[in-house]
C-alpha cells in the first residue's frame, strides 16, 4: 500500500477533523507579543504555585501519590526553562 502525501489512509480521503480551524493559533497570535522576561516570570510563577500546591496537598493529605505529579510538573517547567533558547524577537 502506497501512502500519498495529500491524504492519510487513516482518514481515507476525508479531511482531518481539525482541518476547519483556520488562522494562526500560536501564542504570539493569541496573546500578542510576549517578552522574554514576561515568559520567564510566568514560568517561575507556575513553578512556585505548583510547589506550594504540592506542600499543601501533602500537609492536608489530599491526592495520595497523585500529589507528587504537582512536583513533577514543576520540575518539567524548570527543565523547559533550562532548555529553551531565549532569542530576542
Amino acid at each position: 500500500m502506497r501512502i500519498s502525501s495529500d491524504r492519510s489512509p487513516t482518514w481515507r480521503g476525508r479531511a482531518h477533523p481539525a482541518a476547519h480551524i483556520s488562522g494562526d493559533l500560536s501564542v504570539r497570535a493569541t496573546f500578542g507579543p510576549v517578552s522574554i522576561a514576561l515568559g520567564r516570570r510566568i514560568r517561575w510563577t507556575a513553578v512556585v504555585l505548583l510547589v506550594a500546591a504540592w506542600f499543601v496537598a501533602l500537609a492536608v493529605d489530599v491526592g495520595g501519590n497523585g500529589a507528587h505529579l504537582l512536583l513533577a510538573a514543576a520540575v518539567a517547567v524548570l527543565f523547559y526553562d533550562l532548555v529553551t533558547v531565549d532569542t530576542p524577537a
